[in-house]
């Protein structure tokens, strides 16, 4: 490494090291208190049940006389399947599947824990938490992550002099879970929204929100849904 590279890296060393000192009791406290990873929810409304039968009657019954086969068995299975049948199947494949997206996307150091947490209607509420990252594992993972690597554990070897070496990889472990939660927070709603539509033919209203907005955004939904009704 240059001396050029060491100069700039001595302000963040110093702040790491400081910052390390400042969070050492909160880290300690919040491995007992609250050991879980940071959370988002996926808020989502189901749009379009009544084409979702549709398509399956077309599907599996033949048109008939006039048509009159299909319309009838479209009215029973209208009656028959109720909004929570159909969202409720939707919640759980979008449960089971996003952990696995998540790691396509970022790599087997990230472990993601999604769970479906409400289902009334057509609404659902799908919990997704970053349960753990290994920050060194996800570098690594990554083109160029060799570099980055090295430079992040001679910072740990550094802080190891101060008895804080576990407590800073500990927060970083944590500050690159926060970040994956905030990126996902951003965008996963949206491109949910798609996927359904495009793959399945399922037209849904979906919001991301951060666990401390979570209760607000979902009221905003029923307000949403009531609206629409």
């Amino acid at each position: 490494m240059d001396a050029g590279l060491n100069i700039m890296l001595l302000p963040f060393v110093f702040g790491l090291v400081c910052g390390a000192v400042g969070i050492l009791f909160h880290l300690v406290s919040k491995e007992k208190s609250n050991p879980k990873g940071p959370v988002f929810y996926l808020n989502g409304i189901l749009c379009n049940k009544s084409e979702i039968i549709s398509k399956k009657v077309d599907e599996k019954i033949g048109y008939g006389l006039f048509g009159l086969r299909r319309k009838l068995v479209k009215k029973a299975a209208m009656m028959k399947v109720s909004d929570a049948q159909i969202s409720s199947k939707i919640a759980k494949s979008l449960a089971a599947n996003i952990p696995q997206k998540l790691k396509d996307k970022f790599g087997s150091a990230v472990v993601p824990i999604a769970k479906v947490c409400f289902v009334k209607g057509p609404l659902f509420v799908i919990s997704v938490e970053i349960a753990s990252v290994n920050i060194v594992q996800l570098l690594m993972e990554k083109k160029g992550g060799e570099k980055k690597v090295s430079i992040l554990k001679k910072m740990f070897r550094l802080l190891s002099k101060f008895g804080l070496e576990r407590v800073a990889e500990k927060a970083a472990n944590e500050q690159a879970a926060q970040a994956i939660e905030l990126q996902m927070t951003r965008i996963m709603g949206d491109q949910v929204m798609e996927k359904l539509e495009r793959e399945g033919g399922v037209k849904t209203l979906i919001t991301a929100a951060h666990e401390a907005d979570q209760a607000a955004s979902f009221f905003g939904l029923i307000e949403d849904l009531e609206k629409n009704a």
